[in-house]
């Protein structure tokens, strides 16, 4: 009779924990992505990130990317050929601007003057970090 008690017991601790599992907690498959984890049967999602099982991704595409903006910045009535790294990049044209997507990190930059100089053409040369979402803005001359 005692063995009878036992089982029915253990049957049930069984059931119960079962059932609350089952119903209360996040379902394997699918899982929480992109670091999402469950509480309480559903995923929290990191920030950027939304949906059931924190499937979309809402992140600027700078972010997605790791990518930010060198922009050159020309106060001259002169045009100037631009440069990142010794690599042209375009020109900017006379007190305009010209805005260059790269991946963030440590770049140097150089612009030299198209026309309107006698002898030597004025060259300008910085250098700086791009940060990820940012700009790096080169103001010449």
């Amino acid at each position: 009779m005692n063995f009878r008690k036992t089982f029915f017991n253990l049957i049930t601790l069984f059931l119960f924990l079962t059932s609350t599992f089952i119903f209360n907690g996040c379902k394997k498959d699918p899982v929480c992505l992109n670091g999402g984890y469950c509480s309480d049967g559903t995923c929290k999602c990191p920030a950027g990130f939304s949906g059931v099982n924190c499937e979309i991704d809402n992140r600027l595409p700078c972010e997605k990317n790791n990518t930010s903006q060198i922009v050159f910045d020309n106060w001259s009535t002169n045009p100037y050929d631009c440069y990142i790294n010794d690599v042209y990049k375009g020109r900017v044209n006379a007190l305009g601007y010209l805005y260059v997507t790269v991946t963030s990190g440590y770049y140097t930059l150089k612009t030299i003057q198209v026309s309107g100089y006698a002898l030597y053409a004025s060259v300008y040369t910085s250098s700086g970090t791009a940060a990820k979402c940012g700009n790096l803005k080169f103001t010449f001359p």
